[in-house]
Order: C-alpha cells, then sequence, then structure tokens
C-alpha cells in the first residue's frame, strides 16, 4: 500500500534517496480526538503531531510530499531534528484520523505530541555490541603487546589474533552498517559526507586485520572496534539531544498550572486557568504556582521566578510588582489582578517561541558548504601519500610491525558534522536552564543572539 501511495503521488524518487528501509507500517495509534486542532483566519484546521521512524532527510521529504498531495491538505511541514508535523487542511474535506492514516500507511508511526514515544532500540543494540567487542578486544591487543617484551609462544599469539578477529567481525559488519549506508547514498546522490572517510576508514581497517592474521602479524583491530563505538556513542547521544530539544518546549508549556483560586462575590471558587479574564483576581498561598500573569494587588511573599529569569533565589514582590505564570509562591500571600491568562501569557510565548525554534529549518554554513570539498581533498591526499609511499618504499616489509592503513582521520573533523548534534539539543538545554534568551540556536552566530529577556 505504502508502494502505491508513493508511486501514485509522483514520489518515486523517494526510492532512489533513501538511506534505509522504512519500518512496517503500524496502526495509526492515540487518540486523535483529544489532539487540540486550532482554525486559522482562512477556516483551515491547523494541528501538530509527531512521526516516529523518520531515518533519513528522504523520509522526510516524501512523508510531506504525500500528505501535501493528499485530498484537502494545504500544507505539510515535518521537521527531521525534532519529529513532529505541522499539518493544515480544510476540515469539511478531510481529517486528522485520515491524514495520520496516510502517515501510517507509509510505514512511519505517527502518534499525539502528548503521548510517549518509542525508544529506538537498534542504535542503542549497536553500541553496546560495539562496545562489548572492543572492551575485550582491547584487552587481548594489550597481552600481545606485552608479549613483545616477553616470550609468549607463538600458539598463544595466534589464538590471540584470532580472536580479535573474530570479535571485530561483528562490529565491522553490523555494528558499522550505518555509516556504510550513509556512504552509499551519498556516493549514488552524488554528494560527499562524513560517512565516507568514516566507511572507507573502517573497510581498510578491517581488510588490513584479516590480512595481518591470515599472515599472523598484529592487526590493531582494537582502533577498529572504539573508533566504531566512539562513533556510534556520538550517534546516541545526538538522538538524546533531539528527544530532548522535542520535549522541551512541551515541558515549558506544562510548568504553569491547570487551575487557580479565583475571587468571586461569594469566595474562592477553583476554576481552569483558560478560564481566567484579564481583570480577575487569584489568590495565592505559600507553595502556590502562578497561574497567569498579572500584578499583585494585595499581600507580599518571596517568589521564585528562575522559569523565566534562571536564578535559583527568590525575589521579594508586593502591591505593584509583576509576576509570571509558572513562577512559586515560596512564603507568604498574595492577591494577583491577571493581566494575560491561557496561551496569552509570557510562559507560553516562550513555548511557542522555542517550538518554532527548533522546527524552523537550519541554514547550511560556510563549514558545511566546504565539507565536501574538504572531505574530497582529504581522500585525494591520502591516496596519493598511500600510493607515493608505496612507489617509493615499495611494500612494507614483513617484519615491521607498525605499518597500517591509511586511515583518512581528518575527514572526522566537526566541519563534517551535519547541523542536527549542534542545533537539536540546543532548545532543550537552554530550557532547563531557564530560558531567558531570544536565541536557541547554538550554530548561530553570537552577534544574532539577544541576551534581552523574552518580551
Amino acid at each position: 500500500m505504502a508502494s502505491e501511495i508513493i508511486r501514485g503521488a509522483g514520489l518515486e524518487r523517494y526510492y532512489a534517496e533513501r538511506e534505509t528501509w522504512a519500518p512496517r507500517p503500524e496502526p495509526a495509534s492515540g487518540s486523535w480526538d483529544r489532539v487540540p486542532v486550532s482554525l486559522d483566519g482562512n477556516g483551515r484546521a491547523v494541528a501538530r503531531v509527531a512521526v516516529d521512524g523518520l531515518r533519513c532527510a528522504s523520509c522526510v521529504w516524501v512523508t510531506e510530499r504525500v500528505l501535501e498531495n493528499s485530498p484537502g491538505v494545504s500544507a505539510a511541514t515535518v521537521s527531521y531534528a525534532t519529529g513532529r508535523a505541522t499539518l493544515q487542511w480544510d476540515p469539511t474535506v478531510t481529517d486528522l484520523p485520515t491524514l495520520a492514516g496516510r502517515i501510517a500507511a507509509l510505514g512511519y508511526r505517527p502518534r499525539p505530541l502528548t503521548e510517549a514515544e518509542k525508544p529506538d532500540r537498534d542504535l542503542a543494540a549497536r553500541l553496546g555490541v560495539a562496545a562489548f567487542a572492543a572492551m575485550n578486544i582491547m584487552l587481548l591487543a594489550a597481552s600481545v603487546y606485552a608479549g613483545w617484551w616477553g616470550e609468549m609462544e607463538p600458539r598463544y599469539s595466534a589464538l590471540f589474533h584470532w580472536t580479535q578477529l573474530v570479535l571485530a567481525t561483528p562490529v565491522a559488519l553490523w555494528c558499522a552498517e550505518p555509516f556504510f549506508r550513509g556512504a552509499w547514498v551519498g556516493l549514488r546522490n552524488r554528494r560527499l559526507h562524513m560517512d565516507l572517510p568514516i566507511a572507507l576508514g573502517i573497510s581498510i581497517l578491517y581488510l588490513h586485520g584479516a590480512i595481518a592474521t591470515l599472515l599472523g602479524r598484529d592487526a590493531y583491530l582494537d582502533s577498529l572496534a572504539m573508533l566504531v563505538a566512539l562513533l556510534l556513542a556520538g550517534r546516541l547521544l545526538e538522538a538524546r539531544g533531539r528527544r530532548r530539544s522535542a520535549e522541551a518546549a512541551l515541558a515549558l508549556a506544562t510548568s504553569v498550572p491547570r487551575t487557580a483560586r479565583r475571587e468571586t462575590a461569594s469566595g474562592l471558587e477553583t476554576v481552569p486557568v483558560e478560564a481566567l479574564q484579564p481583570g480577575d483576581r487569584i489568590d495565592l498561598g505559600p507553595g502556590d504556582e502562578i497561574g497567569a500573569d498579572g500584578e499583585v494587588c494585595e499581600g507580599s511573599g518571596q517568589v521564585r521566578m528562575a522559569l523565566v529569569t534562571g536564578e535559583a533565589a527568590p525575589v521579594m514582590v508586593g502591591p505593584g510588582d509583576r509576576v509570571v505564570a509558572g513562577a512559586v509562591l515560596l512564603d507568604g500571600a498574595l492577591s494577583v489582578r491577571v493581566e494575560a491568562a491561557g496561551r496569552n501569557t509570557l510562559v507560553s510565548r516562550m513555548a511557542t517561541e522555542l517550538e518554532a525554534a527548533t522546527d524552523r529549518p537550519v541554514e547550511p554554513s560556510a563549514a558545511d558548504r566546504i565539507a565536501p570539498w574538504f572531505t574530497a581533498a582529504t581522500l585525494i591526499i591520502a591516496a596519493a601519500t598511500f600510493t607515493g609511499w608505496w612507489l617509493l618504499r615499495g611494500p612494507p616489509p614483513a617484519r615491521s610491525r607498525y605499518w597500517s592503513s591509511p586511515v583518512p582521520v581528518p575527514s572526522l573533523s566537526p566541519s563534517h558534522w551535519p547541523p542536527p548534534p549542534a542545533s537539536a539539543p540546543a532548545p532543550g538545554g537552554g530550557c532547563s536552564c531557564g530560558p531567558r534568551k531570544r536565541c536557541f540556536d547554538s550554530s548561530e552566530s553570537p552577534s544574532w543572539c539577544s541576551t534581552r529577556p523574552v518580551p
């Protein structure tokens, strides 16, 4: 069914550019009637959902195109950094469950933003195998290296060499598979990126190790296993940063209490914060969270404003002082006149701005533009160095322990990393420290960042 949808929409290019197979379709989960849907000025419905299973830019591309070609859909954007999709459609033609079904038919899993994400265990499993193999290979290699100055019997040395090769084989063939897949996709689309030198380095290291083991030489497979383990750890941390980024705005928005005690002529009544109107007065006691932005009318007390200022020290407030939703009254009692409530509060505006910062596309930097050229130059220099050395000096002597393959290590420089590792975790970190700066993108120049509090 997914193939029919893609081919029917004229998106066959997806099959040539995807980096991995899409997961099998799962039923669209979640209670879609509980997803908040708003109407814009033209009467179109707007909603945001999360999409799990996006593994490459082609996945994002085909999802957007299929949704945009669906009847009644006027706009659809999907963020690869956060996995969130913003949908805009005509409610008289289609609805959200139908659009969720279209996403699920492609093999991805749509879910409401409030539903917990299922962890992707594939990358963690590869990292676990690589780390286990790396630690054991290093122990065996240390024994072999110690035998250089001792009198290790050849049979034990051969046993250690072959054991290292057996442990390194799943690391090179299975754990490093994401790098080979990315390198192949880049070559197929005529684009050089960091996966290519990584894949070449792993391939040459493993081939060198296998030949050296057959010839009874030192294979240095510990370097191969540790390289793969560290690279997979970096990708796992990147995925964790994306999750934190996606959850940051939601955590900020939920920091406001859901109810407040409103003062009326007959006494106090507990109402949802969305029911508060400018001019209402709310009553606060020790330990209460403020449910709306407003001005203190009566009373005094210490308020923790860390959510906005980032400072843990409480602030003393009294009549005439302004407080914001989400702040905590530590002691005393206050009566606050409401000035803004619901989505008009400072916290809600910050959450909206944070969502926009995480969902907007990251413009390529100068390092991104020169990265393919840098990769090509590095590979050419490495190949020329090895060829020149071979022609001038001949093949390495059999007795040498120190010859190794020309692995293009310089190509692993930070200029080759894609934008998400730098920009996606930034909003999550900023939110955890108190989002008091307008610039949530760590990849932007400092001159574009404002240290003024968000108005």
